[in-house]
């Protein structure tokens, strides 16, 4: 592609971004005169029956511009925590391990005996119900990250405008089959516009196939099911099989059968024409 064909391109995303960015600030401003007229409005009415309304419009005012504050530095610094809230098990991991590592080394007066960490990880790796779940849970954060970066792939391609409305993942959880996600789907999306991408969540995933199922009670919640391998594929087991007897006992006539009784179809008579029994 030429210089000349990408500069349009570029500009063309400078714009977004910055009216993006005076979005999120006008929407930090709203939160903090929304929470602050709030907050001195309760403070008003609640401090009315006391005698000094004037007393509790300040307090609840003050109250209110702080929390505010808080909402409004929020939504500006939104784009530097979305990447923490993406990473959270993954740095939630490392702050467990440092912090036991930190525990462990402080109490023994060594940091040698930090390395007594890797036990629960070596009997995890060998027990194969614990390292079953393990990679699962592995498999679940990999899910996790290669959704969101399918997501954001497709979602700016198709849509220039608002290319940041990518879905939340709330959560993932192991299948037989593969992995479950739980989406919260942002203004702008809708299941249809998930539902045409399901062969591109599948290569992002590294899996066989995805599928996409609205919420009964929401729109906006969206399970994605991410499908790995067939369970029904290898030999299930299961608990009605120790119930069967080792040796069955013979089978013996019953009502309904001939066997035993004697009788020949040959000796029967047929039945005559015109004649009623």
């Amino acid at each position: 592609m030429s210089q000349g064909s990408t500069a349009p391109v570029a500009v063309w995303e400078a714009l977004v971004d910055a009216e993006r960015e005076r979005a999120r600030r006008r929407r930090g401003l709203v939160w903090f005169w929304l929470l602050t007229i709030a907050g001195a409005t309760v403070g008003g009415l609640v401090s009315w029956s006391v005698g000094s309304p004037l007393l509790g419009l300040a307090v609840g005012g003050g109250v209110g511009a702080v929390v505010g504050t808080v909402a409004s530095v929020l939504v500006w610094v939104w784009p530097v925590l979305r990447p923490v809230w993406n990473w959270r098990i993954e740095l939630a991991t490392v702050v467990l391990a440092v912090g036991a590592a930190v525990g462990v080394a402080s109490l023994s007066g060594s940091w040698w005996w930090s390395l007594a960490l890797l036990v629960p990880l070596g009997v995890a790796v060998v027990v194969p119900a614990a390292r079953r779940r393990l990679v699962a849970f592995v498999w679940c954060q990999i899910t996790r990250h290669r959704l969101q970066t399918c997501f954001a792939a497709f979602i700016k391609a198709t849509n220039r405008v608002t290319p940041g409305l990518v879905p939340l993942v709330l959560s993932v959880r192991s299948t037989p089959a593969g992995e479950r996600a739980w989406l919260w789907l942002r203004p702008g999306l809708d299941l249809a516009d998930l539902q045409q991408n399901t062969d591109k969540i599948a290569v992002a995933c590294w899996a066989r196939s995805a599928q996409v199922v609205a919420s009964p009670r929401f729109a906006a919640l969206v399970r994605v099911d991410i499908t790995r391998r067939d369970p029904l594929a290898r030999l299930v087991t299961s608990p009605l099989s120790v119930t069967i007897p080792a040796q069955r006992p013979a089978p013996t006539a019953s009502v309904g059968s001939l066997d035993g009784l004697g009788l020949d179809l040959a000796d029967v008579p047929e039945p005559v024409e015109g004649v009623r029994r």
